[in-house]
């Protein structure tokens, strides 16, 4: 794919271990000056995660043709133009991953969709994979903002950085069935555009999936 995702290796899942256990996803990281709350909250979750990854209460992780078939042809509008999966582990820690990009057909657009099955990490390393699972947040700047908040109910992250008026890069994930992280990331979009993506995925079928 032309836009590597960020959960797209075991590589970038050790990563994200080793320095995203306190970011939210954006280009800035933790600074001297976060306000002692917002550390104290990502303490916090840091200690709830890995008495849940100690637990060892996992799950295999369904097969990653499986996740691909949740990917549909064609998403707000744009046609599928790749589409592969993957199954991959490493010190015992293993997901599964179905990706997609969609564009439009005059290369105006585009939107990558990840579906990513943590059910063989555990808590410590899916929080290290979607690190604002543990955060409560909420910036804006003159060219966009990211948020925590809910898609569906389901426990979210947005962010979106203009490029020019309303167009720009956006990006919506989310946490379904307490194992699937869903990571639509779009380019010369509305974070609308990337909604609409959303909507066109088969959010009910992958949360059955959770039960597996």
């Amino acid at each position: 794919m032309a836009r590597q995702s960020r959960t797209a290796s075991i590589a970038a899942v050790c990563t994200m271990l080793a320095f995203g256990l306190f970011g939210c996803g954006g280009e800035d990281g933790p600074s001297e000056e976060a306000p002692a709350d917002d550390f104290a909250s990502a303490i916090e979750g840091f200690r709830e995660a890995a008495e849940e990854m100690a637990s060892g209460e996992r799950a295999d992780p369904i097969d990653f043709r499986e996740l691909k078939e949740l990917l549909p042809e064609e998403v707000a509008g744009l046609r599928r133009v790749s589409h592969e999966g993957q199954r991959a582990g490493a010190a015992g820690m293993t997901v599964s991953m179905a990706e997609a990009r969609y564009e439009a057909e005059d290369g105006s657009r585009s939107i990558d969709i990840t579906l990513t099955d943590t059910g063989g990490l555990g808590g410590l390393a899916t929080m290290g994979m979607a690190a604002w699972l543990r955060v409560d947040m909420d910036r804006e700047t003159d060219s966009g903002y990211e948020r925590t908040t809910k898609y569906e109910g389901y426990p979210a992250y947005e962010e979106f950085e203009s490029w020019d008026g309303d167009l720009g890069s956006a990006e919506l994930s989310f946490f379904v069935g307490e194992r699937f992280i869903v990571q639509l990331e779009g380019s010369d979009v509305r974070m609308d555009d990337v909604k609409d993506a959303a909507e066109d995925l088969p959010l009910r079928r992958l949360e059955d999936l959770s039960d597996r």
